[in-house]
């Protein structure tokens, strides 16, 4: 039996009210979705005036932007974070790659045409990922609206993506991020089509561009193709065998087998890329050969398992650790502003006076015995501590209450089999991925925005049955939350508005320091490997190594001896000779 044949007592069942929910989804009423756009507008309006990061978004974007401006086809498309001297002098390259390689090549296409002119790359990049979130906002209320009514499906939409994992990470540039939550989307509202329609290619066309762009949609299918199944079975005739044939048969399984083999087919051209790069270029070999362990994406692929030892991101999924995901449903549920307002009653835990220019990194001391390290941001007396943890607790109670909620209005709602699957798709990313979601909070958080859609698409549909003007309020209402939670900046311990501060930064650099020049490092910061772009990086591992760099990186000035970019704010760029002679009657420079 397939999914969309009848099936008494399922919800997988087209019907006539189905029929008519569909045709509703068509009908001209275009007010929601022209205040949807202008819902939209509002984030890019305010992305463009205040195109500031916050510390870990900063380096989250300078990793993947850097990475993507590695690639090229003399590396078969492989990107690499930076390339150094290894103990032996020689060049080599620090890896990195990610399944599948489309998000990366999206990035450098957007910023291909602007080479020299690093502000554009930025606003170039930021502009996709705006644009990929802009479309998983569209394909959201396009499939709630199948679901639902316009009103509630705009009304659901809003409150759903106005939460701060949702917004916050709307212009960051990452290809796990906006993208994947662009193919989940994507992929459910295939799901949704399928079900009331009985299109498969249209749902297979989907999955696979959704498997082209990440790995989260497998979250996705994985409990539609459970639930299905089990659905499948449960009205099914027959003995024991005919219902297996029938499974075994059934679209469900066609599905899944579809997908995994293009995922599969995606990690095999990853792994051959990977160990064509390796093998075409001599002067990788001496840091990283072409095993199958060497290669960056099963080496990713370990991480985001939690397999991999060298990043000790092994991770079991305990009752303790569990609790954390409904924090994760908490903070999904709460618009942005209400979580502003909230912080803006407690007393704060740290000081306005952010004297240090870091890029939110750890301050480093510089290269030379002589220098003084970074002055460290101010930090308050915390008195808020208490209030603060109670906040948390009741943050994640409230996670859970409503985790039950939605549970039980699952169970009775008619569409049960696809709003279980929207609800449960980030408890599933979970389980398969636990040690991508536990370590980085941030983007595992984004993707349970299925949770806060469903609790509010089922708590307005009872506000419409009961009164339409009440209904009207609330679309009023979640578009004033939408917006005031969009304008708002996320919250940060070292906040900047200092993008543009950093690429005239890497500017001033890449014009004193030529293509291919040799750099001492003396940061730790992710942000040296965007300012190093084209450059090779040298940490001081012994002097004698180090006389084969021509310049010195810090972050901070160090006086102007030696000073090749006096109008730098963040990293400055020093004459290595010059630098190490300023010091030598000291000591000799060490490895930080």
């Amino acid at each position: 039996m397939h999914l969309h044949a009848p099936v008494s007592g399922s919800l997988l069942r087209p019907s006539r009210r189905d029929g008519a929910r569909v045709a509703a989804a068509y009908a001209p009423e275009r007010w929601p979705a022209v205040l949807l756009l202008l819902a939209l507008c509002v984030v890019v309006a305010t992305s463009i005036e205040s195109p500031a990061l916050d510390s870990d978004n900063t380096g989250f974007s300078l990793e993947y932007l850097t990475n993507a401006e590695n690639r090229s086809p003399s590396m078969a498309f492989v990107g690499f974070r930076y390339q150094f001297l290894n103990s032996d002098g020689e060049r080599a390259y620090q890896l990195y790659n990610r399944f599948p390689i489309t998000g990366y090549l999206a990035i450098k296409a957007a910023i291909l045409a602007f080479h020299d002119d690093v502000p554009a790359q930025f606003r170039a990049a930021r502009m996709l990922m705006l644009a990929f979130f802009a479309a998983a906002m569209l394909a959201a209320y396009f499939v709630l609206k199948r679901l639902t009514s316009p009103s509630v499906a705009l009304a659901a939409t809003l409150l759903g993506f106005s939460s701060h994992y949702t917004l916050s990470m709307a212009d960051i540039v990452a290809t796990e991020g906006v993208m994947d939550l662009f193919a989940v989307m994507l992929t459910f509202h295939g799901l949704v089509v399928f079900v009331q329609q009985g299109r498969f290619v249209q749902l297979l066309a989907k999955t696979c561009t959704a498997v082209l762009i990440g790995w989260h949609v497998f979250g996705l299918l994985l409990p539609f193709i459970v639930f299905g199944l089990a659905a499948e079975w449960q009205y099914g005739d027959g003995g024991l065998l005919r219902r297996t044939g029938r499974l075994l048969r059934s679209r469900h399984v066609a599905l899944g087998a579809v997908a995994l083999s293009v995922g599969v087919s995606m990690l095999a051209l990853n792994f051959g890329l990977e160990r064509a790069a390796l093998l075409a270029d001599n002067e990788i070999h001496a840091e990283q050969s072409a095993t199958l362990a060497r290669l960056p994406s099963f080496r990713s692929m370990l991480k985001r398992t939690g397999q991999d030892p060298v990043f000790n991101t092994k991770q079991s999924i305990t009752a303790a650790t569990a609790l954390r995901f409904f924090d994760y449903v908490g903070n999904a549920v709460t618009p942005y502003a209400a979580r502003v307002a909230v912080r803006s009653l407690l007393p704060s835990s740290h000081s306005s006076d952010l004297t240090w220019a870091g890029l939110g990194e750890s301050p480093s001391e510089h290269c030379g015995s002589g220098s003084q390290p970074a002055k460290p941001m101010a930090i308050g007396a915390d008195r808020g501590q208490e209030m603060r943890s109670l906040v948390a607790t009741a943050r994640r109670f409230g996670g859970l209450l409503v985790f039950v909620a939605v549970a039980v209005g699952i169970v009775r709602a008619r569409h049960r089999i696809l709003l279980g699957t929207l609800a449960t798709a980030g408890f599933c990313w979970a389980l398969l991925a636990p040690g991508n979601v536990l370590i980085v909070p941030q983007v595992a958080g984004m993707f349970f925005v299925g949770v806060p859609l469903v609790f509010y698409s089922l708590a307005l549909m009872q506000v419409q049955r009961r009164s339409k003007r009440a209904m009207h309020v609330c679309v009023g209402l979640a578009l004033l939350v939408f917006a005031s939670s969009a304008a708002h900046p996320a919250p940060s311990h070292g906040h900047l508005n200092a993008v543009s501060e950093l690429a005239s930064d890497k500017e001033a650099i890449h014009s004193v320091a030529p293509e291919g020049a040799v750099v001492v490092s003396c940061t730790r910061s992710v942000a040296r490997h965007y300012l190093l772009t084209g450059r090779t990086l040298l940490s001081p591992r012994s002097e004698e190594q180090r006389q084969l760099a021509d310049f010195v990186l810090i972050d901070g000035l160090a006086g102007d001896i030696g000073l090749l970019t006096p109008d730098n704010r963040f990293y400055f760029l020093y004459d290595r000779a010059a630098y190490d002679a300023k010091y030598a009657a000291q000591s000799s420079p060490t490895s930080k």
